[in-house]
């Protein structure tokens, strides 16, 4: 196991173990199921090549810049400056990207997994369709070509987005001053946790994932939910039964018609699973 794999790993571990310790939510649902499908899900990502495609839009950034390619080498700014506009970049691209699969209906159809999950921990960062990761790194490309970022500040802003993003999903019920405080700077669980309700003004909301300034920037940030951050459902109408939120539901959701949420959202009181005897 590579050195960020661990200290990825032991982050991990302590995000869970203060979300037990000093929970936000209830988590009620057997943690084992949705920690199978969240983690597998993982699996099949990284299966798909996720490891390789994030190296492979590293070396396309050293590429492009040791070729001055792109609009930053334009500018001809010195390192430190470069530096700053690859990480605040690469945050803004992020969060267009983030819009984006929200907006656009195939799009939203592989992402609506990621929102599915009916309860929220650390693990619900790693529930993703593996569709929407050869997705996102096509984007990413694509931003790399476009911009010709600084590659040690790409490696930087990538880290600090998945070490924040482990962070964010957690259910860990920081002392509000402090999350009052950490708010104005980057998106904290209270924020994000926001952007899973079932509900869609709220769905459609807080898309940032370090820095919080773009969602207040652009008008999409949301300071409370309607129901209070214990009362308000999370995930999504079309993904409530128990066999749409296994393994293999979440797989072929995204082909099976599921659309955006309408306006307007019922809230759905809780999903019951069947007991293991039955």
């Amino acid at each position: 196991m590579t050195l960020p794999a661990i200290f990825s790993l032991a982050f991990f571990t302590l995000c869970m173990i203060a979300g037990e310790w000093w929970p936000r939510r209830s988590n009620d649902l057997p943690w084992y199921r949705r920690w199978l499908t969240n983690l597998s899900l993982h699996g099949l990502v990284l299966a798909t090549g996720r490891v390789l495609a994030a190296g492979t839009v590293f070396g396309f950034a050293v590429v492009t810049d040791g070729a001055r390619a792109g609009l930053l080498p334009l500018l001809h700014a010195p390192p430190v400056l470069a530096f700053v506009i690859t990480f605040l970049a690469f945050d803004l691209f992020r969060f267009a990207e983030h819009r984006i699969l929200h907006m656009v209906p195939w799009l939203w159809r592989l992402h609506a997994v990621h929102h599915s999950d009916i309860e929220f921990d650390t693990t619900t960062h790693y529930r993703h369709h593996p569709l929407e990761s050869v997705v996102s790194m096509t984007f990413h490309l694509g931003f790399v070509g476009l911009l010709g970022p600084d590659p040690f500040a790409l490696l930087c802003a990538g880290t600090a987005h998945h070490y924040n993003s482990l962070f964010n999903h957690s259910n860990i019920a920081l002392p509000p001053a402090l999350d009052r405080i950490l708010r104005w700077l980057i998106v904290t669980p209270d924020v994000h946790r926001i952007h899973h309700s079932i509900q869609r003004k709220e769905t459609d909301s807080n898309f940032g994932n370090l820095l919080s300034c773009w969602d207040r920037l652009f008008g999409c940030y949301v300071e409370e939910p309607e129901h209070g951050q214990t009362g308000f459902v999370l995930g999504l109408e079309e993904y409530r039964e128990p066999h749409k939120l296994s393994l293999w539901g979440q797989l072929k959701g995204p082909f099976m018609g599921i659309s955006k949420p309408p306006r307007g959202n019922r809230l759905v009181e809780s999903t019951t699973f069947p007991s293991d005897g039955s």
